[in-house]
């Protein structure tokens, strides 16, 4: 099964041509007691998974709220499992997780209807596609068109370049990882996610340690 959206063309580009929609970036500070903490937010649609779980859509406007208690689970449990470079989730194993006990069919049924659900809101975000490879479901958006902040730190981690540690640190300024989502399968996500940024912040530090060392 696979669904993929996205704005029409009446004419396509040419084949080796590649067109990058930027998404343009607002500045807002958000102000401390004792310090400013300077935040890059998308102007577009956007999906904020460090600090509280926000999703803005293609104009731009916060539609978090439409995500009942039971589609924001059913899609934070399909993204984390596509990204970054995961396998992606069985339906045996979303049923498990949001309907424990129910009979196969009912299941099958509920996860049909909710995914269905799902989709109209997604389509209000942007292009994305959903699909089913080897009986595990996969989410991914387009990153060009569709601003994800866990994606972009797993993007600007892997890079190990001293000059990012500022977006690394813009990135993860809102807080952890869904840091007001509470559920059981989503602690490990929390703490690997958690040890991967103090690794990488300490790693950072120790190869710029001369840069912070005082003056004798």
């Amino acid at each position: 099964m696979r669904r993929t959206m996205g704005p029409s063309m009446s004419t396509p580009p040419p084949a080796d041509q590649t067109i990058v929609t930027p998404v343009p970036l607002m500045l807002t500070i958000s102000k401390d007691l004792t310090e400013t903490t300077l935040v890059a937010s998308p102007a577009g649609p956007a999906i904020f998974l460090f600090g509280q779980f926000t999703v803005l859509d293609n104009e731009g406007n916060n539609i978090t709220r439409l995500f009942s208690p039971l589609l924001k689970e059913l899609f934070l449990l399909l993204l984390l499992h596509s990204i970054p470079d995961k396998k992606g989730i069985t339906s045996d194993r979303i049923n498990e997780v949001l309907w424990p006990g129910r009979s196969g069919k009912d299941a099958r049924n509920n996860r049909s209807v909710n995914i269905v659900k799902l989709k109209n809101l997604l389509d209000k975000v942007g292009p994305y596609t959903l699909e089913k490879v080897n009986d595990k479901w996969l989410l991914y958006f387009n990153d060009e068109q569709v601003s994800i902040d866990l994606l972009q730190y797993f993007e600007k981690a892997a890079t190990d370049i001293p000059e990012q540690i500022s977006t690394l640190v813009t990135l993860t300024a809102r807080g952890g990882l869904l840091t007001e989502t509470e559920y059981g399968w989503l602690d490990k996500f929390k703490s690997d996610i958690s040890t991967g940024i103090t690794t990488l912040f300490l790693h950072q530090l120790q190869r710029n340690t001369h840069k912070y060392a005082p003056d004798n």
